[in-house]
């Protein structure tokens, strides 16, 4: 196997020769700039760089953790895919690994690593809150295809979308953690509507979806019918340890607090200096402290990684780190706004990192929410990790069809 530090070499040359410098966009997730990432995660895996710890039968490399995180750290200061493609890759993928067909795997996960896919989750539901578990979106065996009914929403990218994974009830006489199985599903298909949501910030990240009588064939199931809990939760478990910054598949580059390209605390020092508060007190705290979770957040990933890999920490560790990003992407927004002063209220016609700097403020709380809110991890944390006494359920051990909620069913 080729050395971490030849193979980084290596990709050092390649990405100065071939990947552009990172440029700011505003912050705005377009189509064009999904679909820009697509197409460097195509060039990326051409040239034998993408799904690096990945089995070589879909496309990988088999090469280790350490070779994935040093093709990331070259990647700073160039445009980097990885965060607009982190749920594919990072999520969608290895639940499809783990939990696949031979057939399903060798069909999808070379497009998908390639970039040529653009994978979401239908997950989230209009009624649902945090009770994933309480999913009303049914789907019906009619001879050899099955039949979706229902809605979901908080769809990242779903209107660019070209597959998803969806969680559906396929057996409302079981309590509700038993009838859910998972789905593949195309996009577009017959009877399924996307429809992005405007946010305050005018972004239309989001979307909301509608299944009306979708039809899909039977190897369109992942995994046996009614385990769709256990697969929803190794897709959190993966979506908890990218986000957070250890996963065996996948990382963003940056740390476990941070983005691709500069550290979090470099961020914050260029912010002081362009904003003339390179000498002031209190922002050189502020940006101190960036640098201390940069510090922790890459230190906390390893150790978790370390010990998931080990043996020596449960899967459901990846939400120490989820709750860390998620607390520390709070953080860091507050600290943005206050080292950027003015600029963050009313900005110059075509300055796009003032307005990045506003947009990153409005839509702070989405790294708190999603892949399960700080609360749900906090539980999660006490109860799976720490052993904790469980929290009290009186609907856990009920038919889902005896449980009250919003829709009437018989």
């Amino acid at each position: 196997m080729e050395s971490v530090d030849e193979f980084q070499r290596r990709a050092r040359t390649w990405i100065e020769e071939n990947v552009p410098r990172a440029g700011d966009d505003g912050g705005v997730m377009s189509e064009t700039r999904v679909r820009r990432a697509q197409a460097l995660q195509q060039a990326i895996y051409d040239a034998g760089f993408g799904a690096i710890t990945w089995p070589k039968q879909y496309g990988g490399q088999e090469l280790s953790v350490g070779h994935m995180h040093a093709f990331a750290e070259e990647l700073r200061g160039f445009q980097n895919p990885y965060h607009t493609l982190s749920v594919s890759l990072g999520v969608i993928g290895p639940t499809i690994l783990e939990r696949g067909t031979e057939q399903q795997k060798a069909a999808h996960l070379p497009p998908l690593l390639r970039g040529d896919t653009l994978w979401v989750q239908f997950l989230s539901e209009p009624s649902g809150g945090s009770d994933m578990a309480g999913i009303l979106t049914t789907a019906t065996p009619d001879g050899d295809v099955w039949v979706l009914n229902g809605a979901k929403v908080w769809t990242t990218f779903g209107h660019y979308a070209t597959n998803a994974l969806c969680l559906a009830r396929t057996d409302w006489d079981v309590p509700k953690h038993r009838g859910l199985s998972m789905f593949i599903i195309d996009i577009p298909a017959p009877g399924l509507t996307v429809l992005p949501l405007k946010q305050v910030s005018g972004a239309a990240e989001f979307c909301q979806e509608f299944l009306d009588n979708v039809t899909l064939p039977a190897d369109h199931l992942l995994g046996e019918p009614n385990e769709g809990w256990s697969i929803a939760q190794e897709l959190l478990q993966h979506e908890r340890r990218a986000l957070g910054g250890g996963s065996d598949y996948f990382t963003a580059g940056g740390t476990a607090s941070g983005t691709a390209g500069e550290s979090v605390g470099a961020q914050a020092a260029e912010l002081a200096r362009r904003s003339g508060r390179a000498g002031d007190l209190t922002a050189r705290q502020q940006v101190a402290e960036m640098h201390v979770l940069d510090t922790i957040g890459a230190q906390l990933a390893e150790r978790v990684a370390t010990g998931m890999r080990a043996g020596r920490m449960p899967g459901t560790a990846g939400s120490l780190l989820k709750l860390f990003t998620a607390t520390t992407h709070l953080r860091r927004s507050e600290v943005t706004l206050e080292l950027a002063g003015p600029s963050t209220v009313a900005w110059s016609p075509g300055d796009d990192q003032a307005r990045a700097y506003a947009m990153g403020w409005l839509g702070r709380q989405g790294t708190a929410i999603m892949g399960g809110s700080n609360e749900i991890q906090r539980n999660i944390i006490s109860e799976r990790v720490l052993g904790l006494p469980r929290e009290a359920a009186p609907d856990r051990d009920v038919p889902f069809r005896e449980v009250r909620h919003n829709r009437a069913r018989t």
